[in-house]
């Protein structure tokens, strides 16, 4: 048997088969002479395996920070890659996982259109009665917070401030000779 020309295509064996002149794919008994159609046959299998396995979960849209505002259903469809840190000062110590980079889909603020985007993983909610009662909750602290906020402008609004006549003086002083 002569050496095969194997390549490796997202995990799968792709071989050449100098007799037939085809590239194959023993994992999907599937074969061409353009080796794109046999790429083309394993990007549509681990489609199909991404769609079937794709996450619910939960995202916020707007808001920064502690500025909680609401949550929007998206999938996660692809697990992409390890977010990494060095540690040590500097980062010079070891590189250590921090976090999980994921693709999603969702209609997010200000598109009313599905988009796909990255994600860390630590960013996204996990769906379900119990997190709803939680952004309700969360929802209800910011109507507190609102309203407090609304109430300390109205108190600060009453605060007397200083009228220019009992400034006079440094009005005079700063203005010059000429301005008397």
């Amino acid at each position: 048997m002569s050496d095969q020309v194997v390549i490796e295509y997202r995990g799968y064996k792709i071989r050449f088969g100098e007799n037939s002149g085809e590239w194959w794919c023993s994992d999907f008994n599937a074969s061409n002479m353009d080796i794109s159609k046999v790429k083309a046959v394993i990007d549509r299998h681990l489609l199909r395996v991404r769609k079937a396995s794709s996450v619910d979960a939960l995202i916020e849209n707007g808001g920064f920070g502690d500025d909680f505002r609401n949550l929007v259903p998206v999938k996660i469809v692809e697990y992409l890659k390890p977010s990494k840190k060095r540690t040590g000062q500097f980062g010079l110590g070891e590189e250590v996982v921090e976090d999980h980079v994921v693709a999603v889909m969702g209609t997010f603020s200000g598109n009313d259109r599905a988009s796909r985007r990255e994600e860390k993983l630590s960013t996204l909610y996990k769906p379900g009665t119990f997190t709803d009662a939680l952004a309700a909750e969360i929802a209800e602290e910011r109507r507190v917070i609102e309203a407090a906020r609304k109430r300390i402008h109205e108190l600060r609004e009453k605060i007397p401030r200083i009228p220019l006549d009992e400034i006079a003086e440094l009005v005079k002083v700063a203005q010059g000779p000429e301005a008397s």
